[in-house]
């Protein structure tokens, strides 16, 4: 839900994003702990995704009409233009 919402922000930006299933099972696996319950799984995304992504922006590596794809590299989640 959190990378969906995500990709609607960033479709208001003329932005397209793309997560593959390696990352999103990345993220929920380094998120899993039942105690907490989904708020560690929203604190993954912003450390791994929207704040990598955000310094993109700012640095505008990212542009309107760019699409990112979210993916694994070396049990790292990337971020990459393409």
């Amino acid at each position: 839900k959190k990378m969906q919402q995500l990709a609607q922000r960033l479709q208001q930006k003329k932005m397209t994003l793309r997560c593959s299933a390696a990352a999103r099972k990345l993220i929920a696996a380094e998120s899993y702990k039942p105690e907490q319950g989904a708020r560690l799984i929203e604190q993954q995304c912003a450390r791994l995704v929207e704040e990598p992504l955000a310094d993109q922006l700012l640095d505008r590596t990212l542009v309107a009409g760019d699409t990112v794809c979210v993916n694994v590299e070396n049990k790292k989640i990337v971020l990459k233009k393409i």
